[in-house]
């Protein structure tokens, strides 16, 4: 935006907000009517009138109740990433007061690390299998397979990639994420909004309702963390399934959709995104891409793509190896990522 356009949209803003309160930054960023602002910058309101204050603002999570000052620094970390409306009511010293109404687009301050894979090898991977979840456990890959009339949930051996045991589910039910929790396993259905719970020998135990539709889903060994195809992850009480809090998912661009298949890693959360050929390493408290794992070059090498999209991430934290692989691709990519925890 030239210098022109930018004075003429601070004053639509001073029009908007009336009595000389407006908003500033020093790096603002405007698309269309929105206001693109990093997570560690700070929005500006202030008065232009003299010896007028803004005594209070509403609708500010971090502003003190009096304020008495020509300005006011709002702190966009004090927000969701993504975009959001921002909806204020400044009070002002003369007894007036402006509402302002402006969308928000909070991106992140930090550019996300590209990281490209070594000391990778292949296990064979069962091309039955159109793989929607996969973690690890006592030796032992879980795999949960999807399709309607085709779902499955297997327990495999992660040397030869060989299915030890393996059961279907109703044709009625599409698998989807799977992760334990205190020896059960959590199995999310697609679209059905029911739960599978199982032991560890693959024994369904019982059924839940669900609110959500049903993508990835991982555990931080506290809570469960599910996906469902948006820019959100749901942490969720592992016993009754409760919404504990939503986190959104954003990087320096905005946020991230279509995360599918999760695990989480060194006190991190790794998604696959779906359709795409990395992962990527979410912060599990802001929400906001840390890195993106670039997986292309192994996946074309192998002709990977032809088979199905990439969908799995399971991590063996003993060995500190990560086994990924796709819907019916016929290997796992065995990768012990040293350039991430050196």
């Amino acid at each position: 935006m030239n210098r022109i356009n930018a004075i003429s949209f601070i004053f639509s803003l001073l029009l908007i907000a009336g009595c000389g309160v407006y908003i500033d930054s020093s790096r603002l960023v405007f698309q269309n009517e929105t206001i693109v602002i990093s997570d560690n910058d700070t929005l500006w309101l202030k008065s232009r009138i003299r010896d007028v204050h803004i005594d209070s603002i509403a609708g500010v999570k971090l502003a003190k109740e009096i304020i008495d000052s020509s300005d006011f620094p709002y702190p966009i970390k004090g927000l969701d990433g993504g975009t959001q409306e921002l909806k204020l009511t400044v009070f002002l010293s003369n007894g007036k007061q402006k509402t302002m109404n402006k969308s928000i687009k909070v991106v992140s301050s930090i550019k996300s690390k590209i990281i490209v894979p070594r000391d990778h090898l292949f296990v064979k991977h069962d091309q039955t299998i159109f793989t929607q979840g996969l973690f690890y456990n006592k030796g032992v890959l879980f795999e949960s397979g999807g399709l309607y009339g085709e779902s499955t949930i297997n327990r495999i051996d992660p040397l030869s990639g060989e299915v030890l045991r393996s059961i279907s589910l109703d044709s009625n039910f599409f698998a989807e994420g799977i992760a334990l929790f205190d020896d059960t396993l959590r199995l999310l259905s697609w679209k059905e909004k029911t739960v599978f719970n199982l032991d560890t020998d693959l024994n369904i135990l019982n059924l839940k309702d669900y609110a959500y539709e049903g993508w990835g889903l991982c555990n931080n060994d506290t809570v469960l963390i599910a996906s469902d195809g948006s820019s959100n992850l749901y942490y969720l009480d592992a016993i009754n399934l409760s919404l504990i809090k939503k986190l959104t998912v954003y990087d320096e661009k905005g946020t991230v959709s279509y995360m599918n298949e999760l695990e989480w890693i060194d006190g991190h959360i790794w998604a696959n995104v779906l359709g795409k050929e990395y992962i990527i390493i979410i912060d599990p408290l802001k929400g906001r891409v840390i890195a993106r794992v670039d997986f292309k070059d192994i996946i074309v090498k192998k002709q990977l793509n032809k088979y199905g999209s990439f969908n799995g991430i399971a991590y063996d934290e003993s060995q500190n190896t990560v086994y990924l692989t796709g819907k019916n691709w016929p290997y796992y990519i065995v990768w012990k990522p040293s350039e991430l925890f050196n």
